[in-house]
C-alpha cells in the first residue's frame, strides 16, 4: 500500500491499524511524510481458509481535512493442495520395542492457536481428546488422556484449531 503527501506540509501518520483478520500491516506505527512524498507501507494476505476476504485499513494523520481515512483491502485466499497433516506412520504398534511406538501427527504448516486432537474409535464415539501445543507436532503412544490403553484396531483422528479443521484420517493402533 502506498500513502502519499500531495500537500505543501509535512503529514504525519499516527497510526495504521487492519480491521479484519486477514490481513497484517507490520508497520502500524508513526512516521512523517515531507511535501509530495511516498512511502510503501507492506500489507500481507493471511487468509484463514479459502474464499474472497475483505478488510479495511484505517489510516489516521494530522491532515486536518483527513483526520481518518479508511482503505478496502480484498483478496482471494486460494487452498493450498501442498498444506496438510501428515501422520506418520499409519499403522503404529505401541509394544515398547522402539519400532513405530508412536504416531507422529505433524501440522507445521499451519499457524495455530489452541490446536485439539480426537480420537474416535471406528463407531464415531471420542476414545481421547488432547490440547496439543502450538509446536507443530505431536506425538501420540495409543493411550488416552488417562494413560489408559486403547484398544487395537482401526481409530479416526481430527485435529482443530478454533473449530476450523486442520485434518482427519484413519489410523491402525496394531498391540
Amino acid at each position: 500500500m502506498e500513502i502519499s503527501n500531495c500537500g505543501e506540509a509535512p503529514l504525519e501518520i499516527t497510526q495504521i491499524t487492519v480491521q479484519g483478520e486477514h490481513f497484517i500491516i507490520a508497520e502500524g506505527g508513526r512516521f512523517t511524510l515531507d511535501r509530495q512524498e511516498i512511502k510503501t507501507v507492506p500489507v500481507t494476505f493471511k487468509p484463514r481458509s479459502a474464499g474472497a476476504k475483505l478488510d479495511e485499513a484505517v489510516i489516521t494523520s494530522n491532515d486536518p481535512a483527513h483526520k481518518t481515512v479508511r482503505v478496502k483491502l480484498a483478496g482471494d485466499g486460494r487452498a493450498n493442495p501442498n498444506v496438510a497433516v501428515r501422520v506418520t506412520p499409519a499403522i503404529f504398534t505401541p509394544n515398547g520395542d522402539t519400532y513405530n511406538d508412536e504416531i507422529k501427527f505433524d501440522y507445521k504448516d499451519f499457524e495455530v492457536t489452541e490446536p485439539v486432537l480426537r480420537i474416535f474409535n471406528i463407531r464415531g464415539a471420542v476414545t481421547a481428546t488432547f490440547k496439543i501445543t502450538d509446536a507443530g507436532e505431536f506425538l501420540w503412544d495409543g493411550v488416552d488422556e488417562r494413560r489408559q490403553r486403547l484398544n487395537a484396531g482401526v481409530y479416526l483422528w481430527l485435529i482443530e484449531d478454533g473449530g476450523k479443521t486442520l485434518g482427519s484420517g484413519y489410523i491402525s493402533l496394531v498391540r
